[in-house]
């Protein structure tokens, strides 16, 4: 018995050790899981006579299991993190590299004074195209793009649809009922596509 506290004790401080550098729900979840865990642990332990003991290990699973979840926890941030700029970095890069306009650049460079001929010239060598609703064509005759300028917008028309790349296939739901309660009042379910 008190080799496993001392495997706890030294695993929470471990885990405690580690906080400097880790992210931040660690820290906390380490403090937090060893609070509750040391009160858990108190109340089961007076009910057997060691109170004291029953705090010390409840209070080292408590911080080593709230460390692990504020672990996971900052992973799953960071991962996050990582992929929304890597989405964004992706999406900058592609217009850059494709040399697509915006509909903002169009207005830009008609506000900034830049000449129809000019415009539509840019518009015509980095192959941008554009599918104009009604209220685009209105947003850029209020923000002064010529007529002249729209039309040609008009003219080149949208990229044209990919083809497909293979039929879609068919789904069907199957739902669970039976895991879970009836007074819950919802299904659990999955879909089988074939």
């Amino acid at each position: 018995m008190k080799k496993l506290l001392v495997l706890l004790l030294v695993l929470s401080f471990g885990l405690v050790g580690g906080c400097a550098t880790a992210g931040r729900n660690t820290g906390p979840g380490i403090l937090l899981g060893g609070i509750l865990g040391g009160g858990a642990g108190a109340i089961i332990g007076h009910q057997t006579g060691n109170a004291e003991e029953g705090a010390l290990i409840g209070a080292g699973l408590g911080a080593l299991t709230g460390g692990l979840f504020g672990n996971a926890l900052d992973r799953t941030e960071q991962e996050m993190a990582y992929r929304e700029a890597e989405t964004a970095a992706a999406v900058e890069e592609l217009r850059y590299v494709q040399g697509q306009l915006s509909i903002l650049d169009v207005i830009r460079m008609s506000q900034a004074g830049v000449s129809d001929s000019i415009i539509v010239a840019k518009i015509d060598q980095s192959g941008s195209r554009f599918d104009l609703s009604a209220s685009e064509i209105i947003d850029l005759q209020l923000s002064d793009v010529t007529d002249t300028v729209i039309e040609h917008i008009l003219r080149r028309g949208p990229h044209p649809s990919p083809a497909p790349l293979s039929a879609p296939r068919a789904c069907e739901r199957i739902d669970y009922v039976e895991a879970l309660p009836q007074h819950f009042g919802m299904n659990l379910g999955y879909s089988v596509c074939r």
